[in-house]
């Protein structure tokens, strides 16, 4: 491309797509998901994933896709200036889908790292198999023993490590010696049963 039609055409180019659109989309999806942590994530299940989406969304990227609807809208509208609060949300939505796109893609690949950091689903696992992450808290609460089972008993089954998770109901019969000293080993770990 010769370097008069480079000098003609960047003018436009930065007048359908100006270095402000990138800070409106990201102050946009920072407004959005302040309001609805706000909303959502006083759950105490809900807020360690929250946390994890919010810094997903907000950790980078070119905005292409916002910034294109914005430079759509100056192209259809013919108006150059700042286009209105519904247009800017509507192209922010535009953002948090590809993200949610990009977290399937993630999935489906198998892949750990995106921008030189660990993917949503990694950083949830990451955060779940810390010793005082969520996982841990809730076996806790719940009062699951780590061991085999003896005998015929109803209760649900999970692998962890090699070693067979039973979880059970209050006002369950517990199983032989087993599962008692699996709870005596429990307890002089420090482990309280719950309430």
């Amino acid at each position: 491309m010769p370097q008069a039609a480079k000098k003609m055409l960047l003018p436009e180019v930065e007048r359908l797509t100006p270095s402000s659109d990138r800070d409106r989309v990201d102050r946009d999806l920072a407004e959005f998901f302040e309001e609805t942590r706000r909303a959502y994530a006083s759950n105490p299940h809900v807020a360690p994933l929250y946390g994890h989406l919010t810094e997903f969304v907000l950790r980078g990227g070119k905005r292409l896709r916002p910034r294109l609807c914005l430079a759509s809208y100056r192209i259809l509208t013919g108006r150059y200036e700042a286009p209105p609060r519904p247009v800017a949300l509507a192209s922010a939505c535009l953002e948090v889908f590809h993200a949610f796109m990009l977290v399937h893609d993630d999935l489906i690949d198998g892949s750990v790292v995106r921008r030189n950091r660990p993917t949503l689903h990694e950083a949830v696992r990451l955060d779940a198999d810390r010793p005082d992450g969520p996982l841990e808290r809730k076996r806790a609460r719940r009062g699951e023993f780590i061991g085999m089972g003896h005998g015929k008993f109803r209760g649900r089954f999970a692998l962890r490590e090699g070693s067979v998770v039973v979880r059970f109901r209050r006002g369950r019969r517990f199983l032989n010696g087993s599962i008692t000293r699996c709870r005596d080993e429990r307890q002089r770990a420090g482990g309280a049963r719950p309430a």
